[in-house]
């Protein structure tokens, strides 16, 4: 989901960077000038940041964007959440950094353009173009990686965690334990444990309160629905355990963030 997008000229004389926790997955595209993040505590700079023109930063890092140009053209994405592989690769450093060709970067530009648009006026079809935005900017700064061939029994895992996903999706409501989503998914809980795991580096229970809080952020943007019936549908018992979930998962209680999204795309860029 694409909590926040930035696009276009900044100057970092009149509007400088602070140090402070980002809670997202950050993606930043360097179009024209040079910046770079300064980590606190340090992290291991592995790379010239000099020469560096993509970042992708994990979330609850703490760090100060450092403009080496007083203007930069740039862009700034906010995911709330990002697939295992790319999870897996910041893991070891901190981070992702590169330094990306003419052309790749012109590409991430017409991939971040491709959604503006969405996120200022969302549609029924935002979400799913902002996946695919995710999607292929994370192609680009994963495409150093080589492919590992897979073992023939990984498509029956995928399997089995797409069919609980799409069960878990449809019931979410009822609240449904991990013994319901095996018994429907006809697998044991132990085996459903493990390929959750083997997939998506997560257990379910994980996964299942991302899922719960990411469809309560659409309804709390896309939606007049009140803070009962929101926890209704995501399968809360009440309306005071889902903001209590909601601000322990963003940080935010739910009514910052629907004011604070719905704010950021009324508004244009810095």
């Amino acid at each position: 989901m694409l909590r926040a997008i930035a696009n276009g000229y900044r100057d970092f004389k009149e509007t400088p960077d602070t140090f402070c926790v980002r809670y997202n997955w950050i993606f930043v595209c360097v179009f024209e000038g040079s910046l770079y993040p300064e980590f606190d505590p340090p992290l291991p700079v592995q790379v010239d940041p000099m020469k560096v023109n993509f970042w992708i930063i994990p979330p609850q890092t703490r760090y100060v964007v450092v403009a080496r140009t007083r203007r930069v053209d740039r862009a700034v994405l906010h995911f709330s959440d990002v697939p295992e592989i790319l999870r897996a690769t910041c893991r070891e450093r901190g981070y992702l950094a590169k330094r990306l060709s003419q052309r790749k970067i012109n590409e991430a530009r017409t991939v971040v353009a491709s959604i503006e648009q969405d996120f200022r006026t969302p549609t029924s079809l935002s979400e799913v173009r902002y996946e695919v935005a995710m999607l292929k900017l994370m192609l680009l700064g994963l495409d150093h990686l080589d492919a590992k061939p897979l073992h023939p029994l990984y498509n029956l895992a995928r399997e089995r965690v797409e069919k609980a996903l799409a069960w878990y999706n449809e019931h979410m409501a009822s609240s449904p334990s991990l013994s319901d989503v095996a018994g429907n998914v006809h697998v044991s809980q132990t085996h459903l444990r493990r390929h959750f795991y083997e997939q998506l580096g997560r257990s379910p229970k994980a996964v299942f309160s991302k899922l719960r809080m990411e469809k309560a952020a659409k309804l709390l943007v896309g939606s007049m629905l009140t803070l009962d019936q929101i926890a209704e549908q995501c399968g809360f018992n009440s309306a005071s355990d889902f903001c209590r979930a909601f601000k322990g998962y963003f940080h935010v209680t739910p009514n910052s963030w629907r004011h604070n999204v719905n704010s950021a795309q009324s508004r244009s860029p810095r």
